[in-house]
């Protein structure tokens, strides 16, 4: 059994990496983060996340959501901080839209938070499969493969998987997928924005994206393919054949380089479980948000 801590994080994605990085900023609790052992290939679905950022929306929660994380994240990159940063715009063509936007690497991100968190006194706590959550007393026992711990305060942040711990916990399960292009990119095709085309009932997506091995084209959809009826190497030319492949015809050449996906959370907003001192937290698309949401939980957390 491990000494308790004031409040233990469980997860190592977006939303316990930003939370871990402002509650150490306050200095004023002995915080614990247990990196979940991922359950299957696809369960840390930030590292396959397409980690774009828009800050205009209808919704005006989700603007001030955004806007606070692009505003972080341009700080970090104007002091030299590597996030694989790409200026860029939204256009949405049924709309007439040209809109503002950057594009990051989701897992260097969560890497830079998680270590200026440990640096500022964050206890990480690697490889951890959590196996159950329970409250004895007015303390709260973590139960791992391999450990125990005990907290007087838990983040929950383990994505889709909350679910797996807590039993009547209820999350909407979304598939994202995206598929990664062979094609060159030139120097002109770098401000190619993040292309919005609707095709029959859903849309497509198309951007640029930067990976350690170069500059990519990026393709996603919703709601024009049931992902599990079709193979996934089948997927792209399902696609071009629905209609993207006569809107954009320079696609036609393309090959599929690997596919990204995982599962993610289908509500776009923070959404908060309390517990007494238990919290339950998700936000699909969260590192579009984690700033705004790292902040938020640690208020709530510090209360």
């Amino acid at each position: 059994m491990n000494n308790p801590y004031d409040i233990l994080i469980l997860g190592g994605g977006p939303i316990a990496a930003s939370t871990a990085y402002f509650l150490t900023q306050e200095k004023t609790a002995d915080i614990g983060l247990l990196m979940q052992e991922p359950t299957d290939s696809h369960s840390a679905t930030y590292q396959y996340a397409g980690g774009s950022i828009r800050w205009f929306w209808p919704d005006e929660l989700k603007t001030e959501m955004t806007t606070q994380t692009a505003e972080f994240i341009k700080n970090l990159d104007a002091q030299g901080v590597d996030l694989s940063l790409l200026n860029d715009n939204y256009l949405f063509m049924a709309r007439g839209k040209y809109v503002p936007s950057i594009n990051v690497s989701g897992k260097k991100l969560v890497e830079w938070f998680l270590q200026q968190a440990q640096e500022s006194g964050l206890a990480i706590h690697q490889k951890q499969e959590i196996i159950s959550v329970t409250q004895q007393e007015e303390m709260w026992h973590v139960k791992t493969a391999t450990d125990e711990y005990l907290a007087k305060k838990v983040l929950m942040a383990l994505g889709v998987n909350n679910k797996k711990v807590i039993a009547d916990y209820e999350v909407e399960v979304e598939k994202r997928e995206l598929f990664v292009l062979d094609l060159p990119v030139t120097a002109t095709e770098e401000q190619f924005p993040h292309t919005i085309i609707p095709i029959n009932e859903g849309v497509v997506y198309i951007f640029i994206k930067k990976f350690p091995e170069g500059m990519r084209f990026v393709v996603g959809q919703e709601d024009i393919l049931n992902s599990a009826e079709i193979e996934a190497d089948q997927q792209f030319s399902e696609l071009m054949a629905a209609g993207l492949g006569d809107l954009m015809p320079f696609l036609k050449e393309a090959k599929v380089e690997k596919i990204l996906w995982g599962n993610d959370a289908g509500n776009k907003t923070l959404r908060v479980d309390q517990r007494g001192s238990l919290f339950i937290a998700n936000c699909g698309s969260a590192i579009r948000s984690c700033v705004w949401i790292g902040k938020e939980l640690t208020k709530r957390l510090l209360q």
